[in-house]
């Protein structure tokens, strides 16, 4: 009779073991969850953020390209009437 009431406390010890590791693996996972979600919206933020940046990186290279062709072409126009200016000089 003892030997079963030790089995059978030794049996409820384990059966709590158990349930206290089934209890802090669910906590875990349910952490591990939560983390994830957070990250993959961090990375749709990130993206959003990164789409956002190239779409005014592109904007700002167009203006860029057209200023400097205008500078050119006034560059050009000013050699264009310091020559003249020299011919007529000279």
């Amino acid at each position: 009779m003892l030997l079963i009431q030790r089995e059978l406390y030794d049996l409820e010890d384990r059966y709590k073991k158990a349930m206290m590791t089934n209890a802090h693996l669910d906590n875990e996972k349910q952490a591990l969850k939560y983390e994830a979600d957070r990250l993959r919206d961090q990375v749709d933020d990130m993206t959003e953020q990164t789409t956002e940046l190239q779409r005014e990186l592109r904007d700002k290279t167009r203006v860029c390209s057209h200023t400097t062709q205008s500078l050119l072409n006034i560059i050009g126009s000013v050699l264009k009437e310091m020559v003249l200016c020299k011919k007529l000089l000279c």
